[in-house]
């Protein structure tokens, strides 16, 4: 589990991979509406799990040295 300076550094390495290559997470339209179906479907919307699972790589990917 990450500490709170760990989940820091992981979110600013997300956005700095943001910044630097915007249109690799160009897809917000598509994911909103992914998330408004799953929550009228009454189902728990995948995007926490993939936004944790995702913040998870980057703070393995920091904690081995690498970053994108």
């Amino acid at each position: 589990m990450m500490n709170q300076n760990q989940m820091a550094a992981a979110l600013n390495e997300w956005m700095r991979r943001y910044v630097e290559d915007p249109e690799e997470f160009g897809r917000e339209i598509t994911t909103i509406r992914e998330f408004m179906t799953e929550q009228a479907a009454g189902q728990e919307p995948s995007y926490g799990a993939e936004c944790a699972a995702y913040l998870a790589q980057i703070d393995a990917d920091l904690q081995s040295g690498h970053s994108a």
